[in-house]
This record gives C-alpha cells, sequence and structure tokens, in this order.
C-alpha cells in the first residue's frame, strides 16, 4: 500500500477483511481510501445469511490458470460454483471450438477441477485431448504477443482474431482479452482516431466492446474499471453510428 508522500510503501494487515474468503464469482469489491481504511462494497444485492465473499484474482482469468494461481499463492485448490461449472457460469472463457467439420461447437472440460482433464464438444461429444487442448492455448498465447513487423498492433491483433476464430471460442479469455484492447485503441489511436475512423471500423469497435461485456458480464458483476472504460467506448461508438446515420436522413424529413 502507498503510504504518505515521502514514505515509500508498507503492508498492511486488515484482520476484519482477513476473514472474508474467495469465490471466482464474488459478490463484492473492495475499495482502499485515501486514509488507508478497506470499504467493502456489494456488487449484487446480498441475501440475508448469504456469504459474503471477495475475489483474490482476476475475473477474467480461466478455471484452470485461476486455481493453478490461488493454489500458488494462497495454498488452496478452489471449488466454487464457477470453478465446477464447465461453462464458467455461461462465460465459456475457457472455451474452444470442436475441430470437427460443419460442428464448430463449443468445446469445453470434461471435469473442470481436475487439472488433466479432457475437452469435449457439447453439440456433437467430439473429444479433445487435455495435452492438445494445451498446446491450442499456449500456442495462442504466443502468438499474441509475436507481432508481425509487416501490420500495425491493431492490424496485428485483427489477423489474430481471424486466424483463431475457428479453434477458440469467441469469448475465451485470450480472445477477450485481445477484444478489450481493441475495444479502446479504435478511436484513440493516431491511426484511428475518432474523426478519421471509418463506418465499418466504429462497427467493429461496437462489436468488441458488446463482446467484452457479454462474457464478463457473467463472472464480473457491477462496477469496475473495466466496465466504466468499456460503457464509455461503447456510448462513444453508438453516437458515432448514430450521427452517421443521420447525416443521411433527408433535409426534406425535417421539413416535414
Amino acid at each position: 500500500m502507498e503510504m504518505a508522500p515521502g514514505y515509500g510503501l508498507g503492508t498492511a494487515f486488515y484482520p476484519t477483511f482477513a476473514n472474508i474468503n474467495h469465490s471466482c464469482i464474488c459478490n463484492t469489491k473492495s475499495v482502499k481510501l485515501p486514509d488507508n481504511r478497506l470499504e467493502v462494497r456489494a456488487l449484487v444485492h446480498i441475501k440475508c445469511g448469504e456469504e459474503i465473499s471477495t475475489q483474490y484474482v482476476a475475473a477474467d482469468k480461466p478455471t484452470r490458470v485461476r486455481r493453478t494461481m490461488l493454489y500458488r499463492k494462497w495454498f488452496f485448490w478452489c471449488e466454487c460454483v464457477r470453478c465446477c461449472d464447465r461453462s464458467e457460469c455461461g462465460s465459456y472463457l475457457g472455451g474452444l471450438l470442436c475441430p470437427a467439420k460443419k460442428c464448430g461447437g463449443t468445446v469445453l472440460p470434461d471435469h473442470p477441477l481436475e487439472r488433466e482433464s479432457d475437452y469435449s464438444c457439447l453439440s456433437c461429444d467430439q473429444r479433445v485431448a487435455c495435452k492438445q487442448a494445451g498446446q491450442i492455448l499456449s500456442t495462442a498465447e504466443k502468438d499474441i504477443r509475436t507481432p508481425n513487423n509487416k501490420y500495425n498492433l491493431i492490424e496485428h491483433m485483427e489477423n489474430f482474431l481471424d486466424s483463431k476464430s475457428k479453434l477458440l471460442h469467441p469469448y475465451n479469455y485470450i480472445m477477450i482479452t485481445v477484444k478489450l484492447k481493441l475495444s479502446y485503441m479504435y478511436g484513440n489511436s493516431p491511426l484511428y482516431s475518432m474523426d478519421t475512423l471509418p463506418r465499418p471500423l466504429m462497427e467493429r469497435k461496437l462489436q468488441v466492446c458488446l463482446d467484452v461485456m457479454d462474457a464478463l458480464n457473467q463472472v464480473d458483476p457491477g462496477y469496475n474499471k473495466w466496465r466504466g472504460r468499456v460503457e464509455t467506448e461503447l456510448a462513444n461508438a453508438r453516437l458515432f453510428i448514430t450521427r452517421n446515420n443521420m447525416s443521411k436522413v433527408p433535409t426534406s424529413y425535417y421539413e416535414k
């Protein structure tokens, strides 16, 4: 935690807060106030008798990543509602796409609490070995970190999304991370400013904003930093498109 100017950093212990258990789909958010007091705020309506929970790791990580992080730092294997659910409460952040021809269904781990679990398609029951699924994910993580000098950053990210569109679920955590960055960059980058962005790219900005909201709304409710930023970018895109639509309306329409 940050101390007063000139005093550097320190470590604090909050004994009451320390008694709040972790859940990968928690119902509170902690906020550190300027005087270093910690305030716990409800993200959703908490029923009488319901356990108050917090979250130790980022909500946008899939089960296999979150559980490993929790074990390495806090020495427990999480078995919360989200970790036990193949779809991660409908977010599909760990999802792949079926490799079978003419299927393209969602592929999820059979037993999410098992680190070596195989995957299967929800539509056709096609099997994907754990090792194969791991290779798909590790290759994707490597590819997004290795841009091609022929393309600028936005082009690289769009090329990545296109190349992985038949392997990774649209809401897979890697895809959502890239889409989140694109939602910020379209309209806010030198080559893609709001004044010069063509209509198709503004519609693309709208699409990636909606994808991010659809995926993360399932596991990270309430107000937070990413939501505030994405909702702002979403409003900007909708305003631009509305103005563009209105500019095409004949003047005679207004006169009537």
